[in-house]
């Protein structure tokens, strides 16, 4: 590796320096190609009001939603639960690694230690959807 300052290049990390010049070439195509999509509904909507909501702040959107999950506990808890799940998850891939190395004689394969992790992982998100949780309309048809 590369060492310039407090910096380092290449060598462990040449995957995630590849990985921010593809971030900044991507940031810079979308900057240049997308439209903002602001979800105004409707066009004849979007006529009624004037274009009002085109020229709200970020910080009067962000105010709104903010009210909005408040007013909603299901909203609310809904948030809350993703929360928890990816705070657990974040624990989860820090410690993961250290805790399966940490003394052991023979250092384990860790890429088929987490495949079958992942595997574990989406097999309990199929076994909910095929006997515990609906997704479809409320009187159960699909």
């Amino acid at each position: 590796p590369v060492r310039v300052g407090d910096l380092y290049f290449g060598g462990l990390t040449a995957a995630f320096d590849c990985a921010i010049v593809v971030l900044l070439f991507g940031l810079t195509l979308m900057s240049a190609t997308w439209r903002e999509n602001r979800g105004e509904g409707a066009p004849e909507r979007a006529q009624e009001d004037g274009g009002a909501e085109a020229s709200r702040s970020p910080l009067d959107l962000l105010s709104e939603a903010l009210v909005s999950v408040w007013r909603s506990p299901a909203l609310l808890a809904l948030g809350a639960v993703v929360a928890g799940f990816e705070a657990s998850m974040y624990a989860f891939v820090f410690n993961w690694t250290p805790s399966l190395t940490d003394g052991a004689a023979l250092p384990p394969d860790l890429g088929s230690v987490f495949s079958t992790l992942m595997l574990a992982y989406m097999s309990g998100s199929l076994v909910f959807q095929l006997f515990g949780g609906r997704t479809d309309g409320q009187d159960g048809s699909q």
